[in-house]
């Protein structure tokens, strides 16, 4: 039994191998897209590839800004991008998360509070 799983072991090993550069390339390309996003409209941007997806793939992602119509106008950039960078959005049980953030700064008693809860 250890036997069969040592070679499924170094079979996993030798396929995440294969893989690495195909990953790599695709994390190159959404991290330049998030930073063209970031000076472009001056928002964040976070893009999720799920465990099974192909290699080409974004499963979904999130816009994070304070202006509704600029979270709008990067969801449309986006999703026409995406294609033209060589990869596709295929929706794995999840979609576009449009976050507004708040516009002031958390006050210090807010983040002490916080700081309290999370330890």
């Amino acid at each position: 039994m250890t036997s069969q799983f040592d070679e499924e072991k170094k079979r996993r090993e030798r396929l995440e191998e294969l893989e690495r550069p195909a990953r790599e390339e695709r994390a190159r390309k959404l991290r330049i897209l998030k930073d063209i996003i970031g000076e472009r409209f001056k928002a964040y941007v976070e893009f999720e590839q799920h465990h099974l997806s192909d290699l080409d793939e974004v499963s979904n992602f999130a816009v994070f800004h304070n202006d509704k119509e600029v979270r709008s106008a990067v969801k449309i950039f986006v999703k026409d991008a995406i294609p033209k960078i060589g990869l596709k959005i295929v929706w794995n049980g999840g979609d576009i998360l449009d976050i507004a953030i708040r516009k002031e700064q958390a006050s210090a008693h807010e983040k002490m509070e916080m700081l309290g809860v999370i330890g």
